[in-house]
């Protein structure tokens, strides 16, 4: 996949609405990717900031929470915000019996339309197994609720929306350790970085601009760090993360297209960075 990016071999798709590039992830399995290679396929493919984060985003999910059989998106609940005149409250596990119960609710939810797997947080507490960081269930299932948002400031063309459960039946194989809560946002970071270097260096191919060496070494250096194991690249892609953040502040400019609406969701960037 790396190849094919540096070579100019991806082609751009004109999709920029959530429909669309949901429809493309699943028509091209990109749940079967690596977590390096969705990103830079996806992004490179991608015409708008939405490709971008979507591409991060899901990188990050499969490399923590990596399922095989999972073929749509996911979605991380961290947030709560409690409001009773929106029957929001806070997050909680209760055991009745042998079995547990998630309550409770979650104020933001990427991809609300479309995110069939919840990844949902816990604080500690309840009856909360020791070490356990949440739990993983699925929009489906009985006592959840997705809604969304009429209007959202940020990133417009993703739904966006809150989650509410009540008494929604846990097993035992869905919890996930709480330190992968803590690596997430370090993980996501790093995989929108490679996602905006991959859609910089597409970007200065599909309008005939030959990119420069320093850019196809960022993507590519990122790109290969990201395929090892944390212990063999962490030194490394720090100081990598340090050039790379350099790079894209220097030339978000002149590396952004008319289909991108800069003055709105410019804020996507630096929020990673």
């Amino acid at each position: 996949m790396l190849d094919q990016l540096l070579n100019g071999q991806l082609i751009v798709s004109e999709k920029n609405n959530e429909k669309d590039l949901f429809s493309h992830w699943i028509a091209h399995n990109f749940h079967k990717l690596s977590p390096p290679d969705i990103s830079i396929k996806f992004s490179a493919e991608s015409i708008s900031l939405e490709g971008i984060f979507v591409a991060g985003y899901q990188s990050a999910l499969h490399t923590l929470f990596p399922n095989k059989d999972w073929w749509g998106w996911s979605s991380f609940l961290f947030s709560e915000q409690s409001d009773e005149n929106a029957e929001m409250s806070p997050t909680t596990l209760k055991k009745d019996g042998q079995v547990y119960f998630l309550s409770g609710s979650k104020s933001w939810v990427a991809h609300s339309e479309y995110a069939g797997r919840l990844i949902v947080t816990l604080k500690p507490g309840n009856d909360n197994p020791e070490d356990t960081g949440g739990v993983i269930i699925r929009d489906k299932d009985i006592g959840v609720s997705v809604n969304n948002h009429n209007s959202v400031k940020i990133l417009n063309n993703i739904s966006q929306g809150w989650a509410i459960f009540d008494r929604v039946k846990v097993e035992d194989n869905q919890f996930f350790e709480k330190s992968l809560i803590r690596e997430f946002k370090k993980v996501e970071s790093n995989y929108m970085i490679l996602s905006i270097l991959s859609f910089f260096l597409s970007k200065k191919f599909s309008i005939g601009k030959k990119p420069e060496d320093n850019l196809k070494s960022l993507c590519s250096d990122y790109y290969w760090h990201l395929k090892k194991s944390e212990s063999e690249s962490s030194g490394k892609l720090s100081s990598l993360r340090v050039r790379a953040k350099e790079y894209i502040l220097e030339n978000i400019e002149d590396n952004v297209t008319s289909s991108v609406d800069w003055d709105k969701d410019k804020r996507l960037f630096h929020m990673y960075l």
